[in-house]
């Protein structure tokens, strides 16, 4: 077998952790440019930054991404010369480092999707090295003439800048060793995986690469493939055995032994300066290693293998309904099913803690989300020339992965669109009284164990109707709600150029339709004039099981979720009346609940169905779209229960109002009712035509 199809098997995990590394070194990056303009100073995240760069440069090297070694390295570089006072990092300085960090994330992005990843630009490289001015001294003496002992699979792979490290190591002081860790399944049952072996070794020695080896397969060695680690420590070698899981005699010198004896030059200075007789400089262990990136218990696990469990666990659900279903059925024949209902019910309730265990391993903290944020907002910060900055508020919100992953870019084009429209420029601000910088705050709260709520608040000048009705060449409704469906028509944009941020009309369209359509949530605004403009997303916390009502409406029956729903009524027909119509057309049905007026929508006839009964819908589901409620008639609701939705994903079957299809037990395919997208394609009634209920 291949190496290259072994090291598949490592690369979830390294896109996993590399990703997360890279998310803090945006963080410690942004750290670093707000003490920079403050005119200050952020050593720590200096040092961070070095360091997360270290780990994300040989966590690369172990799967062989190199161009993402080339740049983690001249990074680390960079950085380690801040670190130790040989320069400053300056605003051109963090520039590149910005953009060597979109070049590793434009790759990792390419590895993930299975593309090709790109070898990085020279020019890119050129500024890079340009930047490298640390001056690393130069090996002396007959130092400089040393070889490393390397076998010819491992010397290929040992890129020019890392055979320099390994020797200006051995130059300090330190010696530099190969060990090799041979994975296995009964070694992982141990504990031993590349990770953890890692992780120990790291806690030894400063790990300068990780070079995956192809062997023979044995029952030493059942996957071909072994890890030869290139280390320099200060650590005896019955240590490094132990944290590598390999013989005493499997760590080697690097070094011939012709050359041991020789005098160590004077390159690091003093012990006192370099903490300790053993002349261990800035490179050592106890620098390098990250504590609190392993202070928890995490054990990483494929989203595909959640996903396939909660697929499984969707074919239980369905099985659940269709033994209830066969339990009635015996009951409905005289037979004592008194035992069986127990152990139906029970069932149940085990099914419901399954569910929820494995929701609790999909959810993401949506601190993570808001996260990537910052880094963002710095972009169109620069292309805009606005002062803004970005205030977050997460609490302890946790949401699906999946969930996260669509809402992320609603949440972008929100953040462009308060930068782009609502903030004014620094001169203007100043004019109406504001501070010369903007605020976009995004602030999450817990609607229910259901649903989520994200507030994205702007202090700008709120939505310009008058530009909007130029644009639109019509009125713009009075109302928020009126205000929320003229800005989501597709293709509508107040600017006259397009611009690399905004312009082309898509933005609040495409949020629409990730918050509305694709999630089944709910999306409105506030905006007040010379204030700003507040936008409400309301989210559920996953798309894939959900409690719903099965309800009964003409001769078919019919899901809708139960977060959607606040209330369910009973309807007397006496009691509901009808606003005035257009010439012609018959008024909107109207119903009162606690002095509170709505309208009534007959689903059946949204629906085209016909209804046995002529005396109209004796039940209505209540549900609120921004501040208004509608109740939806029907015949009856059934029951409530566990589904699974099944996405429409055939274009040709997609309508609006229907979030999916679901089976019940009975094999048959039920649909699920989005109401609230359903309310926004029937249009909202006008208050002319709600008047006052009777």
């Amino acid at each position: 077998m291949s190496e290259r199809i072994e090291l598949e098997t490592f690369l979830s995990a390294y896109l996993a952790e590399a990703e997360e590394h890279l998310a803090a070194a945006s963080e410690k990056a942004l750290a670093i440019e707000v003490a920079l303009k403050a005119g200050t100073s952020n050593e720590r995240a200096v040092r961070d930054l070095y360091r997360i760069l270290h780990t994300v440069k040989g966590l690369s090297a172990m799967v062989g991404v190199e161009p993402i070694v080339a740049i983690a390295h001249r990074l680390e570089s960079m950085l380690r010369a801040a670190d130790r006072g040989v320069t400053a990092l300056t605003s051109p300085a963090l520039e590149l480092i910005f953009e060597a960090l979109r070049a590793i994330e434009q790759r990792l992005r390419a590895l993930e999707h299975g593309k090709e990843v790109l070898a990085v630009a020279p020019a890119l490289l050129g500024r890079l090295d340009a930047h490298d001015v640390r001056g690393a001294p130069a090996v002396p003496g007959p130092i400089g003439k040393v070889a490393l002992e390397l076998d010819p699979a491992i010397d290929a792979k040992l890129a020019g800048f890392e055979r320099q490290q390994l020797l200006h190591g051995h130059a300090e002081g330190r010696r530099a060793l190969r060990a090799e860790f041979v994975p296995s399944p009964k070694r992982a049952a141990e504990g031993l995986t590349i990770n953890s072996v890692r992780d120990r070794v790291g806690s030894l020695a400063e790990i300068v690469k990780v070079v995956p080896v192809a062997v023979p397969s044995t029952d030493m060695a059942p996957g071909g493939l072994s890890f030869v680690f290139l280390l320099l420590t200060s650590a005896e070698d019955v240590e490094i055995a132990a944290a590598a899981g390999c013989d005493v005699a499997g760590v080697r010198s690097l070094i011939p032994e012709s050359f041991g004896d020789l005098g160590v030059p004077d390159v690091t200075g003093s012990p006192e300066q370099d903490g300790g007789a053993d002349g261990a400089a800035l490179d050592s262990t106890a620098e390098i290693e990250i504590p609190e990136m392993h202070a928890r218990s995490v054990l990483r696990v494929d989203v595909g293998r959640v996903d396939d469990a909660m697929d499984r666990l969707s074919a239980l659900i369905v099985t659940r309904s269709r033994l209830a279903r066969a339990v009635a059925a015996l009951e409905g024949h005289s037979v004592a099913v008194r035992d069986l209902q127990t152990i139906v019910q029970e069932n149940a309730r085990q099914l419901r803690d399954l569910r929820g265990a494995l929701l609790r391993i999909r959810m993401v903290p949506f601190a993570e989300v808001l996260s990537r944020l910052p880094l963002i907002l710095r972009g169109i910060r620069r292309t805009s020339g606005k002062e803004v900055r970005l205030e977050t508020r997460a609490a302890d919100a946790e949401l699906d992965k999946a969930v996260a992953e669509r809402i992320f870019p609603a949440l972008v084009h929100l953040v462009r669109n308060a930068v782009d429209h609502g903030i004014g420029t620094r001169e203007e601000r100043l004019r109406q009284g504001k501070k010369a910088e903007g605020t976009v705050s995004i602030l999450c709260s817990a609607r229910s164990n259901r649903y989520l709520a994200i507030e994205v608040i702007d202090d700008g000048r709120g939505v310009d109707r008058e530009a909007l009705a130029r644009a639109t060449g019509s009125e713009v409704p009075a109302g928020d709600a009126g205000l929320l469906e003229v800005l989501c028509r597709p293709g509508l944009s107040t600017r006259t150029e397009a611009t690399t941020t905004s312009g082309r009309g898509m933005g609040m369209d495409i949020v629409r339709k990730i918050v509305v359509e694709q999630l089944g949530g709910d999306l409105s605004i506030q905006s007040r004039p010379g204030e700003g403009t507040t936008f409400t997303l309301q989210i559920p916390l996953t798309v894939s099981i959900l409690d719903a009502f099965t309800v009964q409406c003409g001769a078919q029956r019919f899901t809708v979720p139960v977060a959607v729903v606040e209330e369910i009524v009973e309807l007397d027909q006496r009691r509901v009346t009808r606003g005035p119509g257009r010439k012609g057309e018959e008024g909107t049905a109207l119903i009162e609940r606690r002095g509170e007026t709505m309208p009534l929508v007959d689903l059946a006839r949204v629906l085209g169905l016909n209804r046995e009964s002529r005396e109209g819908p004796r039940q209505a589901l209540v549900i609120r779209r921004g501040a208004e409620a509608v109740a939806f008639g029907l015949d009856r609701v059934l029951t409530q229960q566990e589904t699974v939705v099944r996405p429409l994903v055939d274009p040709l079957v997609q309508a609006p109002g229907i979030a999916g299809s679901t089976d019940l037990g009975d094999g048959q395919p039920t649909l699920v009712l989005d109401l609230v997208a359903m309310v926004a394609a029937l249009g909202r009634p006008s208050r002319s035509e709600r008047g006052h209920a009777a």
